[in-house]
Protein backbone atom coordinates (compact mmCIF):
# COMPACT_ATOMS: atom_id res chain seq x y z
CA UNK A 1 0.00 0.00 0.00
CA UNK A 2 1.40 3.41 -0.97
CA UNK A 3 2.29 5.86 1.89
CA UNK A 4 1.42 9.65 1.29
CA UNK A 5 2.94 11.89 3.22
CA UNK A 6 0.94 15.00 4.72
CA UNK A 7 1.98 17.48 2.54
CA UNK A 8 0.73 15.16 -0.30
CA UNK A 9 -2.42 14.42 1.37
CA UNK A 10 -3.05 18.20 1.95
CA UNK A 11 -2.71 18.77 -1.86
CA UNK A 12 -5.00 16.50 -2.15
CA UNK A 13 -6.96 18.18 0.06
CA UNK A 14 -6.99 21.34 -0.92
CA UNK A 15 -7.65 20.45 -4.83
CA UNK A 16 -10.76 18.32 -4.15
CA UNK A 17 -12.42 20.96 -2.03
CA UNK A 18 -11.26 24.34 -4.20
CA UNK A 19 -12.03 22.69 -8.06
CA UNK A 20 -15.59 21.80 -7.64
CA UNK A 21 -15.79 25.28 -5.44
CA UNK A 22 -13.97 27.49 -7.61
CA UNK A 23 -16.29 25.69 -10.31
CA UNK A 24 -19.40 26.23 -8.51
CA UNK A 25 -18.40 30.13 -7.94
CA UNK A 26 -17.50 30.30 -11.44
CA UNK A 27 -20.94 28.97 -12.99
CA UNK A 28 -22.75 31.38 -9.86
CA UNK A 29 -21.10 34.48 -11.71
CA UNK A 30 -21.86 34.49 -15.26
CA UNK A 31 -25.82 33.75 -14.18
CA UNK A 32 -25.37 36.74 -11.54
CA UNK A 33 -23.57 38.76 -14.33
CA UNK A 34 -26.30 37.59 -17.32
CA UNK A 35 -29.05 38.13 -14.55
CA UNK A 36 -28.05 41.85 -14.15
CA UNK A 37 -27.53 42.18 -17.89
CA UNK A 38 -31.31 40.79 -18.33
CA UNK A 39 -32.60 43.08 -15.87
CA UNK A 40 -30.76 46.18 -17.11
CA UNK A 41 -32.15 45.38 -20.68
CA UNK A 42 -35.61 44.92 -19.23
CA UNK A 43 -35.77 48.47 -17.04
CA UNK A 44 -34.30 50.06 -21.06
CA UNK A 45 -37.91 48.17 -22.49
CA UNK A 46 -36.17 45.15 -24.51
CA UNK A 47 -36.94 41.94 -24.07
CA UNK A 48 -34.54 38.45 -24.20
CA UNK A 49 -35.33 35.03 -24.07
CA UNK A 50 -33.12 32.49 -22.31
CA UNK A 51 -32.56 29.29 -23.97
CA UNK A 52 -31.52 26.10 -22.10
CA UNK A 53 -28.87 23.83 -23.21
CA UNK A 54 -28.91 20.20 -23.20
CA UNK A 55 -27.79 18.55 -19.90
CA UNK A 56 -24.01 17.61 -20.37
CA UNK A 57 -24.24 16.36 -16.94
CA UNK A 58 -26.75 14.99 -14.87
CA UNK A 59 -29.23 17.78 -13.92
CA UNK A 60 -30.26 16.58 -10.95
CA UNK A 61 -31.98 18.69 -8.05
CA UNK A 62 -29.12 19.03 -5.85
CA UNK A 63 -26.73 20.47 -8.71
CA UNK A 64 -29.97 22.95 -9.70
CA UNK A 65 -29.91 23.53 -5.63
CA UNK A 66 -26.40 24.26 -5.36
CA UNK A 67 -26.11 26.20 -8.93
CA UNK A 68 -29.40 27.50 -9.60
CA UNK A 69 -31.61 27.13 -12.82
CA UNK A 70 -30.21 30.44 -14.31
CA UNK A 71 -26.70 28.46 -14.75
CA UNK A 72 -28.41 25.81 -17.04
CA UNK A 73 -28.86 28.54 -20.27
CA UNK A 74 -27.92 31.33 -21.54
CA UNK A 75 -29.74 34.72 -22.97
CA UNK A 76 -30.30 34.04 -26.42
CA UNK A 77 -31.85 36.75 -28.17
CA UNK A 78 -32.31 40.39 -27.25
CA UNK A 79 -35.05 42.70 -28.32
CA UNK A 80 -33.63 46.41 -27.54
CA UNK A 81 -35.34 48.07 -30.63
CA UNK A 82 -37.30 51.36 -30.41
CA UNK A 83 -36.31 51.62 -26.80
CA UNK A 84 -33.79 54.32 -25.30
CA UNK A 85 -31.02 52.23 -25.15
CA UNK A 86 -27.67 54.51 -25.63
CA UNK A 87 -24.01 53.24 -26.40
CA UNK A 88 -23.59 53.44 -22.60
CA UNK A 89 -26.06 50.96 -22.34
CA UNK A 90 -24.36 48.13 -24.43
CA UNK A 91 -21.73 47.13 -22.34
CA UNK A 92 -24.89 45.19 -20.61
CA UNK A 93 -25.48 43.73 -23.98
CA UNK A 94 -21.93 42.51 -23.67
CA UNK A 95 -22.11 40.74 -20.59
CA UNK A 96 -24.01 37.79 -22.87
CA UNK A 97 -21.09 36.10 -24.75
CA UNK A 98 -23.55 33.69 -25.84
CA UNK A 99 -26.12 35.91 -27.57
CA UNK A 100 -27.17 34.75 -31.17
CA UNK A 101 -29.97 37.74 -31.68
CA UNK A 102 -29.24 41.30 -31.20
CA UNK A 103 -32.12 44.36 -32.32
CA UNK A 104 -30.96 47.69 -32.06
CA UNK A 105 -32.97 48.83 -34.99
CA UNK A 106 -34.47 52.22 -34.55
CA UNK A 107 -32.41 53.38 -31.18
CA UNK A 108 -29.93 55.85 -30.86
CA UNK A 109 -26.97 53.93 -31.34
CA UNK A 110 -23.84 55.21 -33.13
CA UNK A 111 -20.62 53.63 -33.85
CA UNK A 112 -19.26 54.29 -30.46
CA UNK A 113 -21.23 51.79 -29.06
CA UNK A 114 -20.49 49.12 -31.41
CA UNK A 115 -17.37 49.03 -29.20
CA UNK A 116 -19.11 46.82 -26.70
CA UNK A 117 -19.97 44.28 -29.38
CA UNK A 118 -16.99 43.07 -30.24
CA UNK A 119 -17.19 40.09 -28.35
CA UNK A 120 -20.45 38.62 -29.28
CA UNK A 121 -18.98 35.67 -31.17
CA UNK A 122 -22.12 34.29 -31.58
CA UNK A 123 -23.75 36.31 -32.86
CA UNK A 124 -25.39 35.28 -35.90
CA UNK A 125 -28.39 38.27 -36.57
CA UNK A 126 -28.09 41.63 -35.91
CA UNK A 127 -30.19 44.86 -36.77
CA UNK A 128 -28.50 48.35 -37.14
CA UNK A 129 -31.31 49.80 -39.02
CA UNK A 130 -32.78 53.07 -38.39
CA UNK A 131 -29.50 54.46 -36.55
CA UNK A 132 -26.35 56.77 -36.95
CA UNK A 133 -24.34 53.79 -37.46
CA UNK A 134 -21.37 54.59 -40.44
CA UNK A 135 -18.62 52.98 -41.74
CA UNK A 136 -16.17 53.52 -39.04
CA UNK A 137 -18.81 51.54 -36.82
CA UNK A 138 -18.88 48.49 -38.89
CA UNK A 139 -15.06 47.82 -37.94
CA UNK A 140 -16.51 46.65 -34.51
CA UNK A 141 -18.24 43.75 -36.44
CA UNK A 142 -15.40 42.69 -38.63
CA UNK A 143 -14.54 39.96 -36.31
CA UNK A 144 -18.38 38.27 -35.77
CA UNK A 145 -17.14 35.78 -38.14
CA UNK A 146 -20.94 33.99 -37.07
CA UNK A 147 -23.08 36.81 -38.11
CA UNK A 148 -25.41 35.51 -40.78
CA UNK A 149 -27.44 38.46 -41.00
CA UNK A 150 -26.54 42.23 -40.84
CA UNK A 151 -29.60 44.76 -41.11
CA UNK A 152 -28.48 48.44 -42.05
CA UNK A 153 -31.03 49.88 -43.75
CA UNK A 154 -31.83 53.39 -43.10
CA UNK A 155 -28.19 53.91 -41.21
CA UNK A 156 -25.66 56.28 -42.44
CA UNK A 157 -23.58 53.43 -44.25
CA UNK A 158 -22.30 53.66 -47.55
CA UNK A 159 -21.92 50.85 -50.23
CA UNK A 160 -18.21 51.23 -49.60
CA UNK A 161 -18.56 50.60 -45.91
CA UNK A 162 -21.09 47.87 -46.86
CA UNK A 163 -18.20 46.05 -49.33
CA UNK A 164 -15.37 46.76 -46.90
CA UNK A 165 -17.44 44.66 -44.27
CA UNK A 166 -18.30 41.62 -47.03
CA UNK A 167 -14.48 41.28 -47.09
CA UNK A 168 -14.14 40.48 -43.30
CA UNK A 169 -17.56 38.59 -43.39
CA UNK A 170 -18.12 36.67 -46.38
CA UNK A 171 -21.53 34.78 -45.59
CA UNK A 172 -22.80 37.07 -44.35
CA UNK A 173 -26.42 38.68 -45.82
CA UNK A 174 -25.83 42.18 -45.07
CA UNK A 175 -29.82 44.35 -46.20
Amino acid sequence: MPRYTLRTLLAIVFVLCIGPGGYVAFEQEIARSQRAAVGRIEQLGGIATHRTDPPLLVRTRWWRSVLGDDSFGYTSRVWLNQTAVVDADLRHVARLPRLETLDLGDTRITDAGLVHLRGLTRLEELSLDHTQITDAGLANLKGLRNLRILWLEESRVTHDGIASLRQSLPHAQIH
